[in-house]
């Protein structure tokens, strides 16, 4: 009841307001973010590499981490596979530009939104 008084009066719509711009920045930010990382899909295979070392150094994730599920390298190994199968590299492509085809019309959604907050209330239909 309380929330429904504060959902009708001017100063509960402009707070709500203000947090949905909040998320939906967040929200923004987090899925350029992602974008990003998918893109590195595209790049040469040593530039991948160095990308991800770079960013397990980031968030101190050792290099020699390793459990008795996966190898030490599955990055190289994977890279191997893909160089002797052509169709798996085309594969992983197709779904690579499906997920940035898809994180991008997430990311023109929520800056539709973020936009339409800009507006006053008076003004939207």
């Amino acid at each position: 009841m309380l929330t429904a008084a504060l959902h009708f009066s001017e100063f509960g719509q402009v707070d709500l307001r203000k947090m949905k711009k909040i998320l939906l920045t967040v929200l923004l930010i987090s899925l350029v973010l992602v974008e990003l990382v998918i893109c590195t899909a595209f790049l040469p295979v040593e530039w991948q590499h160095s990308i991800h070392e770079r960013i397990a150094n980031v968030f101190s994730n050792p290099a020699h981490d390793w459990s008795r599920v996966t190898h030490p390298r599955m990055d190289l190994e994977m890279d191997e596979v893909f160089r002797q199968r052509l169709w798996l590299r085309i594969a992983s492509y197709v779904f690579a530009a499906l997920m940035v085809a898809v994180n991008t019309a997430l990311i023109r959604l929520v800056w539709q939104r973020l936009r339409g907050l800009k507006k006053p209330i008076a003004a939207r239909s």
